[in-house]
């Protein structure tokens, strides 16, 4: 059953690209969102609330009155037992609706070290009983500014560990419309949806469409998951890849 629009929604890990972008689709479809992090900041126009996903006693009293849960997770070391506390607090306190935001090919053998952590979550949140609805978004379009940028305006430069691998990256506008249509369209109760981008672009043609839109010359050039990783300052990058 759709979740009350009248009924709290609560959004964990607000902060951030994601929660940005689908918090203001949601409210203007006319949910009453609620964006959950840890310093209880406003995003995207909704109200914040402090909530530490470490910690389950916060989390049951945030659940409180809440009708659907969002949930968005950071690659952080504890990623797994942060996802398994908020939907073992969910199911206790009988939320309706339970919106995961995981990644697109998430499996165990992932070479992205995210998607392969983010199985443990999907498989709790099949298992829950809670009325779910799970996204895996490909790579986002707003990553080459929002992460990049920086390193891209300076050295005229994109640093990533794709190798020639192509990329169908997804803009988060699609996101946010798909979040809205789980959570009012019963039809996608106990769903997983990859979502990805139209067409699956090499590195190399994401620079020459930035470039082309920027009006100079921007390069890809291949680094290693281990570049990324140990970045420190003085290294052959001059700013790290994701700045």
């Amino acid at each position: 059953m759709n979740p009350s629009i009248s009924s709290p929604l609560l959004f964990l890990g607000a902060p951030g690209l994601i929660g940005n972008q689908v918090i203001p689709a949601l409210t203007d479809a006319g949910f009453s969102v609620l964006a959950g992090s840890r310093r209880g900041l406003s995003v995207g126009g909704a109200p914040g609330v402090g909530v530490d996903m470490r910690d389950p006693a916060n989390l049951a009293r945030a659940m409180q009155g809440v009708a659907a849960v969002g949930l968005v997770i950071s690659d952080v070391k504890d990623m797994e037992s942060l996802g398994l506390n908020v939907v073992a607090a969910a199911k206790s306190a009988g939320v309706h609706r339970l919106l995961w935001f995981s990644s697109f090919g998430a499996k165990p053998d992932n070479q992205a070290r995210f998607s392969r952590r983010h199985p443990v979550i999907d498989e709790a949140v099949r298992a829950s009983d809670i009325p779910y609805t799970i996204l895996r978004p490909n790579f986002f379009m707003q990553d080459f500014s929002a992460f990049y940028g920086q390193t891209i305006r300076t050295t005229g430069k994109i640093f990533l560990p794709l190798g020639d691998a192509r990329v169908s990256h997804f803009d988060l506008r699609d996101l946010a419309d798909a979040a809205v249509s789980a959570l009012t369209n019963d039809r996608h109760l106990h769903k997983i949806y990859d979502l990805s981008g139209p067409e699956a672009l090499h590195t190399s043609q994401v620079a020459e469409q930035i470039g082309s839109a920027v009006g100079r010359t921007i390069r890809y050039q291949a680094i290693s998951v281990a570049a990324t990783v140990d970045w420190r300052p003085g290294s052959s990058m001059p700013f790290p890849p994701w700045s």
